[in-house]
């Protein structure tokens, strides 16, 4: 599938960048004295953009210690709980989300229809728009938004770069964008942590 262009992608990464870049930056103007390990971008398999979500080895040591406590796991599911966002607790969707993202809500939801209309002028099913593909012009707007955010030191430098993973994970869908955004937004990553990322899935 030949990957679309337009300016509501465009727009859309714009925006996005925006958005995450406050979040991202004041959860770490907030955190000051925690060892960041990941940062997130989410969106929903039916079609809608989320936020953002950090998580830092204080937050999964707190989260994981009382999900033991709590007997709602086992130990083999540490890596589960390190790397799905959905349960870091006070990491996922972190600060107001509600203010902050709603131009890039309203960004992700034009762009999107945008797309189905791009499909459908092009003679293709519209609802690939839902699905994924290394060409999906939004996931590529997501991704583009979050490297213009790494070159720009958001996610940090050096040591404490190498040591954390951005990546984009999507609710309630099938979650290829989980790997290929590990791939593609984390090569000063060592392959070791990328592989304790996607061990749980």
């Amino acid at each position: 599938m030949a990957r679309f262009a337009h300016p509501d992608f465009e727009a859309l990464q714009q925006c996005v960048a925006s958005a995450a870049r406050g979040v991202f930056l004041r959860a770490r103007k907030k955190r000051p004295d925690e060892i960041f390990f990941a940062y997130v971008l989410t969106t929903y398999g039916t079609g809608s953009l989320g936020g953002c979500c950090i998580n830092t080895l204080q937050n999964h040591t707190r989260v994981w210690n009382e999900a033991l406590r709590q007997s709602y796991t086992k130990p083999d599911d540490e890596h589960y709980y390190k790397w799905c966002c959905a349960d870091w607790g006070d990491g996922e969707y972190v600060d107001d989300h509600q203010d902050v993202f709603m131009e890039a809500w309203e960004a992700f939801e034009r762009a999107m229809q945008t797309y189905r209309r791009l499909l459908t002028d092009a003679g293709q099913d519209d609802s690939d728009a839902l699905g994924f593909s290394d060409d999906h012009p939004l996931h590529n707007a997501l991704a583009d938004a979050l490297e213009q955010l790494d070159r720009e030191g958001v996610f940090g430098a050096g040591e404490e770069r190498r040591n954390a993973l951005v990546f984009m994970t999507q609710y309630d869908g099938e979650d290829e964008v989980f790997p290929w955004s590990i791939a593609r937004l984390n090569p000063q990553a060592s392959e070791a942590l990328k592989r304790e990322a996607l061990s749980w899935v």
